[in-house]
């Protein structure tokens, strides 16, 4: 140990060729090392982190007598614990060969042993392997076992005999980690040495891990054999099962003669367990000769091995294997047949295909999974094949190989499919076909379709080909790019049910242009084309249709017509309702007009629900006296009014009072009651105006109403309220808002599309949950609607509850 005196000298020495550049003066180093000496847990680490950052940033020069100071201070007996352990951390992360006598000495104290071992370890060179392998051969030494592990860790070829020698130790803890080491090292004198090793029964599983470990990186350093000869030991009976097992894979992996036999003798084992691990292993054994000498056992072995075999043919992939696994398939018991079925899907060729036609066609779990089998068939070469089939089969095959074609995405068989779909023919395969061009066809082949219609003989025929038309039309970016291949067809049609199809297909199209075609189409001379043009008006999606199908009910004499019609109308003016409740108002009381039955009337009173207007609501309650369709008008008034806003409120008053003043039942009476209130507040919650570039909030709290209004961009973010003024006059407008802190931030005010105010301040509130109003300037205001908006102004705004208009006396 060194003296007081020696450490001091030491350390002067040591910091006196150091240049300043390091950021850290000689002097300051000096003391920072002497502090080092001192640290204690707890105490402050940040002349510590000086002496770190010193040390990792100097060059290597510099590093080499800050790493001296450094050893001093771990030397020195006098030097805390806790210091010391800091002083390892540094030299395990910079540490250099020089540290090795230091840490070595550290070895042998048993509180400071871990520390250092792991400083040693990280050092690379012969120096601290040569210390670590005398430390380990000391019987004494603290931490023994780790100290033999670094070796297995360092790979240190020249330790092996010490080794050796070691896992033959008493010491359990030592002689697993020998075990472990040699294990790692992984040589072939390394292999030798647990060759000759006979551990007892605790030390078998440490040494049959060792044995493995050592066959990988034999296998991974190119030294098969050795690796071989390590593997068909461990395969031995007297070993662990799952050490047989993880034998039997590596030596699958390493291939050959002797590893097929292996796994073949595997195989045919009594226990279940084994022949799994030889499946598994047959997954992994390289090359098409594995593949075929695993196919020729599948004859001789017992269903319980072929199960877990014809599974592993399967997952190899290898079409080497297709013969023997075809022929297992048609002769085996239900569990194996089902199994080689599913295998052929990755190994089968040619003749494989044929036969799966044949199980496809049948019934049960055999069919689906023989059909899934050819779905997943690799190569377009077996495309070929099924089209062979589909073409020239008996019908059942036919249409199997087509439902295969379409699955497997054979887009090249499109042409032939066509020509499968015309009559005459069997009825199954020209459905199948047409099923497949609706998966396998694109726009092209829409026209070669529509021209399948004249020919079919019957309407279940044509509904097949319709099926077919519109799935190609879903294919179109733009459906009415298809008009020029139907519209044709529909002029040059002399067949009614020809046209009645093509009328049909147009609701799938839509559009003005196909809209006025299905408007001819209800002139036509025929009935059921007529017929058709109604039912696709009936089913239009576009509110286009409304007046046609009004029209409609008003001049047929059919009474299912009628209601068709009816029925359509209501389903558009629902759409409508959303697009312009207005103007659906006044086609609910012209369909309303043309309706005859109580059940089309309910259905149409019902359905005014879905508005939100004024003039739907007075319709609404024009019927909640009536005894028939009072239910629902009330329901249908209930929804009106939750839905309204405001202005629609304000608008909507005169209906309000005077349903208030016919006694409605309490249950509508409260709503109006409600919506009263609403229509008469001179209160607009900001959380019911139209947002842009602004979110509806709760987080903060004292807002009116459900919330409240953050502006989330900084430029452009838009408040928009639809105010509802009831007579001409002066109005003050209040706005309610919070906001954090002093700054204050400034909003434009828009009155229908003109400033009001271009640059209104909201001073801040210091907090976003403390609520105050601004107001604008007193402003003129005629009867009726108006649009006031709020709009940032690039930066962000206040948090806004609501605005409030009140009229000046």
């Amino acid at each position: 140990m060194l003296t007081r005196l020696r450490l001091s000298v030491f350390l002067l020495l040591s910091v006196s060729v150091l240049p300043v550049r390091i950021g850290t003066a000689a002097e300051d180093l000096t003391e920072l090392g002497a502090r080092a000496a001192r640290w204690e847990f707890g105490q402050d680490r940040s002349e510590l982190s000086r002496l770190e950052k010193a040390f990792y940033a100097a060059t290597p020069p510099e590093r080499k007598a800050i790493e001296r100071l450094l050893l001093g201070v771990l030397a020195d007996s006098r030097s805390t614990y806790a210091g010391k352990q800091a002083i390892c951390r540094m030299l395990r992360r910079a540490g250099s060969a020089q540290a090795v006598p230091v840490l070595k000495q550290s070895l042998a104290d048993p509180e400071l042993c871990h520390m250092a071992l792991r400083a040693l370890a990280a050092i690379p060179g012969s120096a601290a392997t040569k210390a670590l392998r005398e430390r380990a051969g000391i019987e004494k030494q603290p931490y023994r076992a780790e100290v033999v592990a670094t070796l297995g860790a360092r790979r240190d070829r020249g330790a092996v005999d010490l080794l050796a020698r070691l896992a033959a130790e008493s010491n359990r803890a030592v002689a697993e980690a020998a075990l472990g080491a040699l294990g790692r090292i992984g040589t072939e004198d390394a292999a030798r040495s647990l060759d000759d090793l006979h551990p007892g029964k605790p030390l078998l599983a440490a040494w049959c891990d060792a044995y493995l470990a050592c066959a990988q990186v034999l296998r991974q350093e190119k030294r098969p054999a050795a690796a071989e000869r390590i593997y068909v030991r461990l395969c031995r009976p007297e070993h662990p099962m799952p050490v047989r097992a993880a034998a039997l894979r590596g030596l699958a992996a390493l291939g050959g003669d002797r590893a097929v036999a292996t796994v073949l003798a595997f195989l045919t084992s009594s226990r279940p367990s084994l022949r799994r691990a030889a499946a598994a292993a047959a997954v992994r054994l390289p090359g098409a000769n594995a593949t075929r000498a695993l196919a020729r056992m599948l004859p001789d072995l017992a269903p319980q091995a072929q199960l877990p075999l014809v599974r592993a043919l399967g997952l190899r992939a290898d079409a080497a294997a297709a013969p023997a696994v075809l022929a297992l398939a048609n002769q085996s018991s239900a569990d194996v047949q089902e199994a080689a079925v599913r295998a052929l899907g990755t190994v089968g060729d040619a003749k494989a295909v044929v036969a799966l036609c044949q199980w496809a066609a049948g019934r049960g779990r055999l069919a689906t999974t023989a059909f899934k089998s050819l779905c997943r068939l690799g190569g377009p070469e077996l495309d070929a094949v099924l089209l062979d089939r589909a073409r020239n089969a008996a019908p059942d095959l036919r249409a199997v190989c087509i439902r295969a074609l379409a699955a497997r995405g054979s887009r090249g068989a499109v042409p032939a499919l066509l020509s499968m779909a015309r009559p005459p023919g069997d009825t199954n395969v020209r459905r199948e076909a047409l099923k497949a061009l609706a998966t396998l066809g694109g726009p092209e082949h829409l026209g070669d379709i529509l021209n399948l219609l004249p020919r079919a003989g019957t309407e279940s025929e044509r509904g097949a080909i319709r099926k077919a038309a519109v799935a190609l039309l879903a294919k179109y970016d733009d459906r009415t790019r298809a008009l020029p291949t139907l519209l044709p067809r529909l002029r040059a049609a002399e067949s009614a049910v020809v046209r009645a199809s093509l009328v049909r297909l147009l609701g799938s199209v839509g559009g003005h242009d196909a809209l006025a075609a299905v408007r001819t189409a209800l002139s036509d001379s025929d009935a059921a084309v007529r017929d058709a043009a109604l039912r696709t008006l009936a089913s239009w999606s576009d509110p286009a249709a409304i007046e046609d199908l009004l029209r409609a009910a008003a001049e047929t004499d059919s009474t299912v017509h009628r209601v068709l019609a009816l029925r359509g109308c209501a389903r558009l003016l629902e759409i409508l309702n959303r697009q312009s409740p207005g103007t659906a108002a006044e086609f609910y009381r012209k369909a309303l007009a043309l309706s005859g039955r109580l059940e089309e009337k309910k259905t149409l009173v019902g359905s005014l629900g879905a508005a939100s207007s004024p003039e739907a609501l007075a319709l609404a309650a024009s019927f909640v006296a009536d005894h028939d369709l009072g239910p629902e008008a009330i329901a249908a008034c209930k929804r009106i009014m939750a839905s309204m806003d405001k202005a629609a409120l304000t608008a909507a008053t005169p209906t309000l009072e005077r349903l208030a003043g016919q006694g409605a039942n309490s249950e509508l009476a409260a709503a109006i009651r409600e919506a009263l209130s609403r229509a008469r507040s001179n209160r607009y919650e900001a959380e019911n105006a139209v947002l842009t570039g602004a979110v509806i909030e709760r987080i903060h709290g004292g807002a009116s109403g459900k919330a409240y209004v953050n502006f989330i961009q900084r430029a452009g973010a838009v408040i928009e309220w639809r105010l509802a003024v009831a007579r001409t006059g002066r109005y003050s407008i209040a706005f309610r808002y919070a906001l954090s802190g002093t700054a204050s931030r400034s909003l434009r005010i828009e009155l229908d599309g003109r400033p009001v105010a271009n640059r209104l301040a909201f001073k801040g509130t210091r907090a976003w949950t403390r609520w105050t109003t601004t107001r604008i300037a007193v402003l003129s205001l005629e009867r009726g609607g108006h649009k006031l908006r709020a709009v940032t102004l690039g930066g962000d705004g206040p948090n806004i509850d609501y605005l409030q208009i009140k009229p000046e006396t």
